[in-house]
């Protein structure tokens, strides 16, 4: 018999992950990267470190419509990418500092790991 790693009442709702996010949304604009990072693991079901190891140049994003993620590991697979995450992912990684090897997220490696505000 097997016993589930993770009790499903423990687990958030689509709503409350939503309520989650635009919360977050809300209260980080200091800290922008916070908000693409958390929909990225949502949306794309990423874990963290795989949402920090993204390069510019691993995320295709088109115009309109769905977008892909080249996620990097053991075994490299590509994800889709919803067009809301789409969208918030140009918008972040749009900025003239951007290049082909640029990570998505950095972080800071000094004391406790956290996203880097730009």
């Amino acid at each position: 018999m097997s016993v589930p790693a993770i009790d499903e009442a423990a687990m958030l709702s689509p709503a409350q992950v939503r309520s989650l996010l635009e919360r977050v949304q809300e209260d980080t604009e200091s800290e922008r990267a916070v908000y693409p990072f958390l929909l990225s693991l949502v949306s794309a079901a990423l874990h963290p470190g795989e949402a920090i190891g993204l390069r510019a140049a691993d995320v295709t994003l088109p115009e309109e419509g769905f977008g892909e993620l080249l996620v990097r590991g053991k075994k490299s697979r590509k994800v889709p990418v919803t067009p809301e995450l789409a969208g918030v992912l140009r918008r972040w990684i749009s900025t003239p500092t951007w290049g082909p090897a640029i990570g998505c997220f950095l972080v800071s490696r000094v004391g406790s790991c956290r996203l880097l505000p730009t």
